[in-house]
């Protein structure tokens, strides 16, 4: 992973809210290609993002909290990995590889402070370009969390199947075909 903060798209602020009506944050913010050094905080993100999820199922041992440091490092060797930064402190980020014909989601987080506010909406949009030649985009949730599911369709997902996460965790699989464009 380059250990550059390249700025992906900083004409377009992705803080707009549901509808327009939530403010944007004060200061500046942006969506980067997160670095290897960014990883530590990643993961502390993640594992307050997910403690929703650990409370909703019950389950306290899945993956985003009990994952290490190392075991991040590992996983995202093959990744793109994008951060979105307000003020200079990382408050989201997302995880996606070349899988197959299409591209594979994962672990996108936002912190419970900053959800709400568009943010991971933008971070899924911006983590697609990286794959412009994928026929479809997919990803996974857990089957009872409403608000991940209701983001994912907003963003033009759809369920395709169930399937059992580890742990015992009932789970949706979802796509996005996308729309490719050969000159």
């Amino acid at each position: 992973m380059d250990d550059k903060n390249n700025n992906i798209d900083a004409q377009n602020p992705p803080f707009r809210g549901l509808g327009g009506s939530q403010a944007p944050p004060l200061g500046g913010w942006g969506i980067f290609i997160a670095s290897s050094s960014d990883f530590a905080e990643i993961l502390e993100i993640q594992k307050k993002a997910f403690y929703s999820e650990a409370v909703l199922y019950q389950n306290f041992n899945i993956q985003p909290l009990s994952q290490t440091l190392e075991e991040m490092q590992e996983e995202c060797k093959e990744k793109v990995v994008l951060k979105a930064v307000v003020d200079g402190k990382i408050v989201g980020s997302i995880r996606a590889n070349a899988h197959e014909d299409g591209c594979w989601l994962n672990k996108l987080i936002v912190l419970p402070d900053y959800q709400k506010r568009g943010i991971g909406e933008k971070l899924l949009r911006e983590v697609e370009k990286y794959f412009p030649e994928a026929k479809k985009s997919t990803l996974g949730t857990g089957a009872n969390s409403e608000s991940n599911i209701r983001l994912y369709q907003k963003v033009g997902y759809q369920i395709v199947s169930t399937t059992t996460f580890e742990g015992g965790i009932e789970a949706v699989m979802m796509e996005k075909t996308n729309d490719i464009r050969k000159p």
